[in-house]
């Protein structure tokens, strides 16, 4: 039976390779923080603004109170369509300067919702301009106010404005430190990747770790010594004129020898066949 000391990951070796390798770090995370602050440079800035309003019911104090609570959440269902209604936006960009902004744009950026377990309701958009959005915003909830007048009466709806629409100065979807931490953890875990790929390589074929040499030292001093006390008994010491002992695959050949004076016989062994040599002695020792 034959031990391959390669076939388990030790990951104190694979921490010391990573850091005999600093330079693929080195390489690598400038690289990877230099891509995230390019990306955030390229990124076009996008400004969000967003108003809360309440459309209060005035309707007579004779409506029946069990048809309140269901009306109304009719209702604010009815008033985030129309907030969001085809029709609204035309109005809305009809009426305001869009200068480099979009219908499409506004289109696809604007978010209404009715705040949970309130009666609010949420009116925001994000647009390349700051005073796009804002205006947009304050003008929708004017053209708003029209339509939901003609469509319930206007003395039975009041609107309320909880919350202005705001108007940015610094872009919502650009964040410089965000950015260059999730380009660094990309890095880190590149050079992981790559140190990883290149010390299972290293390991696969024929690189040595610290376990591998501890072992390789420990087991060639007795695998020599075994070999030592074989020959001898089988009559193979080179004093007798024997042959040395070899391990399957090995020829006696003088350039692969190192004369040691106080073993009767010696072989030149690489650290992967001392390995060998002592997993073999174990294997003998046990029949």
């Amino acid at each position: 039976m034959e031990i391959d000391v390669r076939d388990t990951f030790n990951l104190l070796d694979f921490l010391h390779y990573l850091v005999r390798t600093w330079w693929v770090a080195a390489i690598i995370l400038p690289i990877a923080v230099a891509g995230g602050f390019t990306y955030t440079k390229l990124q076009v800035p996008m400004y969000k603004s967003e108003a809360v309003i309440i459309v209060a019911s005035g309707a007579a104090d004779s409506q029946p109170t069990t048809s309140v609570a269901t009306t109304t959440t009719i209702d604010r269902g009815n008033y985030v369509e129309i907030l969001k209604s085809q029709a609204l936006i035309n109005a809305t960009v009809d009426k305001i300067s869009m200068g480099v902004v979009t219908k499409d744009e506004v289109i696809n950026n604007l978010d209404v919702v009715n705040i949970k377990d309130t009666e609010a309701i949420s009116i925001s958009v994000t647009t390349r301009s700051s005073e796009v959005s804002r205006k947009f915003v304050d003008q929708s909830i004017d053209v708003f106010a029209s339509m939901v007048g003609r469509f319930y009466g206007a003395s039975k709806l009041k609107i309320h404005i909880i919350t202005p629409a705001s108007q940015e100065s610094t872009p919502s979807n650009i964040s410089m430190g965000k950015n260059l931490a999730i380009a660094l953890a990309a890095g880190m875990v590149l050079v992981l990747t790559v140190a990883y790929v290149r010390f299972d390589g290293v390991q696969a074929y024929g690189g040595r770790s610290r376990s591998t040499r501890s072992l390789s030292r420990a087991g060639a001093h007795q695998a020599n010594r075994k070999i030592t006390a074989s020959s001898s008994e089988n009559g193979r010491d080179r004093s007798d004129g024997g042959q040395p002992y070899l391990l399957d695959g090995q020829v006696d050949d003088p350039r692969h020898r190192s004369e040691n004076p106080n073993m009767n016989t010696t072989v030149d062994l690489s650290p992967e066949l001392q390995a060998r040599a002592y997993a073999n002695y174990r294997d003998r020792k046990r029949e």
